[in-house]
């Protein structure tokens, strides 16, 4: 959970309680800071916390946030009276966080923090020619501070999944680096202006809602150069006219009714609906559940703590 920072969203305490999932709440502390709030939290409901802060030093944060934040010890405090495990979210900046010795003093100030992981991620759109979506005064911005992940062979590639991740233990906190995709770092368009990389719901809502001309709840397009195993109806954006045609209802006339599988790996796929993860389930009911997933993780589980089936993974 996360966006438009959702702890000061009203109502958020009795939301989160009435769950039937289990979070992870992305935060920028702020409301945190707030003893009584903290303690209205039904913790129980929430797997984990991630904490965004772009740098370590209180000063440049308010530089770079344009507002107050967290102080270090509002972290500390924050920290230490949440029954959670916390993730520092931080940004590679030029000018900031920019090479290898600052991203050190930010791994070492979360740990001192008492933060179980932090996560650095690099700026997504700056492609100032290519980006639909973002204003003029923002993309200058991520042009004039991008800053790629100072790859060092400690790092080890363990996860291809909407970007490029890379993970190690170090000084005895979990480090991961988040590669953005080159769709996210041009606003969904590959070099050439086309999309080829969406994710995308059955009315165009972002949500489960069922459309009754469409037999899908989610539909995802998936970059060609992924391997896959399992879909329907290989597609392509060949002769799609964005203009003229309406991409969902191409999707729904292209799945497979019978929901049956042609493994083509490489091409451009449709998945059909399928079910949440449930925890306690160790293997996935494909009979229930037909759907494409795309899994470049060396790991033994998949991010829901699922034993990964052998007939999901591309290897």
């Amino acid at each position: 959970m996360l966006g438009g920072e959702l702890l000061y969203c009203p109502r958020i305490t009795q939301v989160i309680s009435e769950l039937n999932i289990h979070p992870i709440i992305t935060t920028n502390g702020h409301r945190l800071r707030d003893k009584s709030f903290r303690e209205n939290l039904d913790y129980q409901k929430i797997k984990a916390m991630n904490i965004s802060l772009p740098h370590y030093d209180h000063a440049k944060r308010i530089e770079i946030m344009r507002c107050q934040g967290l102080s270090n010890p509002d972290l500390e405090e924050i920290v230490k009276n949440i029954p959670l495990q916390v993730r520092i979210n931080a940004l590679l900046i030029n000018g900031y966080i920019d090479s290898l010795d600052e991203v050190h003093k930010m791994i070492e100030f979360a740990k001192y923090h008492g933060a179980h992981s932090i996560k650095f991620g690099e700026i997504t759109g700056n492609n100032e020619s290519s980006h639909d979506f973002v204003s003029d005064e923002v993309m200058r911005y991520n042009v004039e501070h991008y800053c790629k992940i100072p790859i060092s062979e400690m790092y080890k590639k363990c996860h291809e999944i909407g970007g490029t991740h890379y993970y190690d233990n170090i000084s005895g906190i979990d480090v991961y680096f988040n590669s953005a995709p080159d769709f996210a770092l041009s606003g969904g368009r590959d070099k050439n202006g086309k999309y080829y990389h969406a994710v995308l719901f059955n009315d165009g809502m972002q949500g489960t809602r069922y459309h009754p001309k469409l037999p899908v709840c989610h539909a995802y397009i998936v970059s060609e150069n992924l391997t896959t195993r399992f879909f329907t109806n290989p597609i392509t954006f060949s002769k799609f006219d964005e203009n003229r045609d309406n991409l969902f209802e191409l999707l729904g006339e292209l799945v497979d009714k019978d929901c049956t599988f042609i493994p083509r790996p490489h091409d451009i796929v449709l998945a059909t609906v399928y079910q949440p993860h449930e925890s306690q389930i160790a293997q996935e009911d494909i009979s229930r559940r037909t759907f494409m997933r795309v899994e470049y993780s060396l790991k033994k589980f998949d991010r829901k703590d699922n034993s990964k089936n052998h007939l999901l993974d591309t290897g």
